[in-house]
């Protein structure tokens, strides 16, 4: 992959340079590899100049399905280290081993990784990993584990993240790339809290929704009787609008979803949901001239979808949650 480097490191490279008529000199080592060792595969990010190589070997004691089974696989890799470090994952070169055979030897045009700056994870991460040589089910594997079931929920969210890279576009104008993560951020909420399932206990431990649901139905028969009683369209738009208004809002379901994950909503959580609906609000309405462009509230935004994501996948521990964060003891946190 072009002008990418990995955000993790574990290993290096040991080189030793040999010349006819000086002595032997000792060996060089960099940092510069993170191995990450499993049951079915191993994997490793490889920095090489200016380019991460990405090699995936399977273990001699599995065997997989077959050649598609092994594409699954190795895409749900891509999509995870894409996640994890806000680049596009797209490789200019692919070689499929299989048997001892070569399957694939595939060329594209090596080309800029389009990226965002609010990768959940960077190089100041995960150092204790250092001089292991390898460690088992980092956050980049999780998340290929999550990515590699294709479920409606996993499918969804690598489109919405796939989008959410994209949105990192250096030449779109920043108010722009604010109001596209504020859009992804409601979809990548409405989607985990309907595919989760959340609604149903929702509904059962607050009795207001229920409330509300019964109120509102009340309401907009009571308009349409109005409107065909008296001919007048307004009474009959009126209780269209009404019948439609959702009693879960977004903000319940990023709450519920805070609750499912078991995320200090009041001391983490909250205030990027404040964020979100201070950006959102005026940018969607098209009122760019009454507010100042800033830097906290789209990184608070970004740094809760990569903190609702890594949760789904499994991952606790220590991530980037505010890019633009001014100290850097506020730009990480341990989730």
């Amino acid at each position: 992959m072009v002008g990418a480097k990995p955000a993790f490191l574990n290993a290096g490279t040991k080189t030793s340079v040999v010349n006819d008529f000086l002595p032997r000199g000792g060996p060089a080592s960099s940092l510069d590899t993170f191995i990450d060792r499993g049951k079915d595969y191993d994997f490793a990010l490889i920095k090489r100049d200016d380019d991460l190589h990405v090699h995936f070997e399977s273990k001699a004691s599995f065997r997989s399905k077959g050649q598609d089974d092994d594409w699954r696989r190795f895409r749900a890799l891509l999509a995870a280290i894409g996640f994890t470090h806000g680049f596009q994952p797209w490789p200019f070169w692919i070689q499929y081993w299989r048997d001892g055979k070569l399957m694939t030897n595939r060329f594209t045009t090596a080309c800029k990784l389009t990226r965002t700056p609010h990768a959940p994870f960077d190089t100041v991460i995960e150092t204790k990993f250092i001089g292991r040589k390898g460690t088992r089910n980092s956050a980049i594997r999780l998340a290929a584990k999550f990515f590699q079931n294709k479920t409606d929920l996993s499918k969804g969210l690598a489109h919405l993240l796939f989008l959410f890279r994209e949105s990192g576009n250096s030449s779109t104008h920043f108010d722009v790339r604010t109001l596209a993560i504020c859009s992804l951020f409601e979809g990548m909420v409405t989607l985990m809290f309907e595919e989760l399932g959340l609604e149903s206990s929702v509904l059962a431990n607050d009795p207001q929704f229920a409330n509300y649901l019964t109120v509102r139905d009340r309401l907009a028969k009571r308009l349409r009787k109005i409107g065909a009683a008296s001919g007048r369209a307004a009474y009959q738009r009126l209780a269209g609008l009404l019948s439609h208004a959702e009693a879960i809002r977004v903000r319940d379901r990023y709450e519920a979803l805070c609750r499912f994950f078991g995320l200090d909503f009041q001391n983490m959580m909250k205030s990027r949901l404040q964020a979100w609906s201070d950006e959102r609000n005026l940018l969607a309405h098209g009122s760019w001239e009454r507010k100042d462009v800033s830097f906290d509230n789209q990184a608070s935004i970004a740094g809760a979808i990569n903190i609702l994501v890594l949760k789904l996948a499994g991952y606790s521990g220590r991530m980037k949650a505010s890019t633009f964060a001014g100290q850097i003891e506020d730009r990480y946190l341990v989730i």
